[in-house]
């Protein structure tokens, strides 16, 4: 799956990806993902000790261990219940991740964060909106916020 973070750094790409991260600030506060992220790991009750090496490897491409490969089994399973896959749990935590590193604006409730996803999103970041728009609805369907 291609990243838009793991492109080489070409004329534009640094304003691209400064429009980018404010558009995705203003799809969805981090503060949403980050909860969002930390309830599913949480239910995956003991094995949540092995989720996040497991997501750290399976983001880099690396070996999973039996207790990992299991965790993410539980995950998967955790995710389908809420209509996703591992594919959006993972692109939420590249977005989640990229974004704490430039912004800190958590102020924004959820009706807002779901009202952007309707704004035009640039075509390079299209990939990001289905599993934010999974994990908004999520986060309503657990009333967490």
């Amino acid at each position: 799956m291609a990243s838009l973070f793991n492109q080489s750094s070409t004329h534009g790409h640094h304003e691209i990806l400064g429009v980018f991260l404010v558009k995705l600030i203003l799809i969805c506060s981090t503060m949403h993902l980050k909860e969002a992220t930390r309830r599913i790991i949480g239910q995956l009750g003991e094995g949540k000790s092995h989720a996040k090496d497991a997501l750290y490897n399976l983001r880099y491409n690396l070996k999973l261990n039996n207790e990992e490969k299991e965790c993410i089994e539980k995950l998967k399973g955790l995710l389908k219940n809420v209509d996703m896959m591992l594919d959006d749990f993972k692109l939420l935590h590249e977005v989640k991740s990229k974004s704490n590193m430039m912004f800190h604006r958590n102020n924004q409730d959820l009706k807002a964060a779901k009202l952007q996803l309707n704004d035009t999103v640039l075509d390079g970041v299209k990939i990001y909106k289905p599993p934010i728009k999974k994990a908004l609805e999520a986060i309503g369907k657990w009333g967490l916020f």
